[in-house]
């Protein structure tokens, strides 16, 4: 498992995980984190970055090509002030993807960010 984080301090290494360093916002930063991990696909990508749709649009922009075939990207807590931006994105997609859901999740407390897009790759 990996796992990338803007925290430095956060990052850690224990068994089967590995984490690294990256910032959601430059593209250059993404690309580093993919060159560190050379070849490898994902099965699954859940971006829970930094709750910006400019920073999730750049980070599956600049990784949706490590995603197999089949495989499942997610991406949740997006905020009512980017539901917009996420939603035209998410229509953009649909010729890439076997299946896609962006919807807003019901719960009892938690009115604010719950919006989730999860898209199966063709």
């Amino acid at each position: 498992m990996f796992g990338a984080d803007i925290d430095r301090d956060i990052l850690f290494e224990e068994g089967r995980i590995r984490t690294f360093w990256v910032d959601q916002r430059d593209s250059n930063a993404i690309r580093a984190l993919w060159a560190t991990l050379a070849d490898i696909e994902f099965d699954i990508i859940i971006d829970d970055g930094l709750h910006e749709a400019s920073a999730n649009i750049r980070f599956f922009l600049e990784s949706f090509g490590r995603l197999k075939p089949g495989g499942i990207y997610v991406i949740e807590d997006i905020t009512p002030g980017d539901t917009d931006l996420m939603g035209s994105f998410a229509g953009s997609l649909k010729s890439i993807s076997k299946r896609l859901v962006y919807e807003a999740l019901d719960h009892p407390r938690n009115k604010v960010d719950n919006r989730l897009f999860i898209l199966q790759k063709a």
